[in-house]
């Protein structure tokens, strides 16, 4: 599972939780109206556990820029539904595919825009270096008489 299947999860979310909201990717658009929301991750960082395992967190900030005259009132009604729906998402392709549980969640709400960080934690096993289990075999016996 990669970065973008996160934040692809994360898009196909927000689409199930408001479909009549579009979903932006990393910069705004010039000329858009709201309510729009705009996904970008923040940062990533990788700590080693135990050989080749691996732990790769990541941080998304997911803005939401409301339409209404009451744009607070609107950010934070949106902000509870945030916090529910995007608890748990699923995210990658194919056999990757998996769920992936929020570690941390927490908003506020700067000049009428309501900011939602998330985080996320993947597990990641790299491949380790093809080694020969074994060689050739000879056996070599006999068979005693008696």
């Amino acid at each position: 599972m990669q970065m973008n299947d996160v934040k692809n999860g994360m898009i196909q979310r927000l689409d199930e939780i408001e479909p009549s909201i579009p979903v932006y990717e990393e910069s705004s658009e010039q000329g858009f109206t709201g309510p729009a929301f705009f996904v970008s991750l923040l940062s990533s960082e990788q700590t080693r556990e135990a050989e080749r395992r691996y732990l790769r967190s990541l941080l998304f900030d997911v803005q939401y820029y409301p339409a209404g005259p009451a744009k607070k009132a609107e950010c934070s009604s949106m902000a509870d539904r945030l916090y529910e729906g995007l608890e748990n998402i699923e995210a990658g392709t194919g056999s990757g595919t998996g769920l992936c549980e929020a570690l941390t969640m927490r908003h506020e709400v700067v000049n009428d825009v309501l900011h939602f960080f998330i985080s996320f934690g993947i597990h990641l096993i790299k491949a380790g270096p093809d080694e020969t289990k074994m060689n050739q075999m000879v056996q070599e016996g006999q068979i005693k008489h008696v």
